[in-house]
């Protein structure tokens, strides 16, 4: 067992996570600072930061019905082998708990 790998693959998983959860935090703040500069980009020495938005719907109940519909023939196909399988191999890592 190569335990330097696996040393460096938690060490960079939990900093990825550090990362993420720092950039939410800066995300608001960010946001408000080029708001208040009332400019959509800004040139730095660091790179261009530039505000956005993300769309996001909320369907009717209708959409909601179809969707089941939709997730039932997936699980029928599922089932009767006519759904094509995808196996994609991958790690996961879940750091020991203190």
């Amino acid at each position: 067992m190569n335990q330097e790998l696996l040393k460096e693959y938690a060490k960079v998983c939990t900093t990825l996570k550090d990362l993420e959860t720092r950039k939410k935090e800066l995300q608001p703040l960010m946001y408000e600072h080029l708001n208040s500069l009332d400019l959509d980009k800004i040139q730095s020495p660091f790179g261009t930061f530039s505000l956005g938005e993300r769309k996001s719907y909320t369907y009717t109940d209708e959409v909601a019905m179809a969707k089941e519909e939709i997730k039932a023939i997936q699980t029928e196909e599922e089932n009767n082998g006519k759904a094509q399988i995808k196996i994609t191999p991958f790690v996961r890592y879940q750091a020991n708990k203190e």
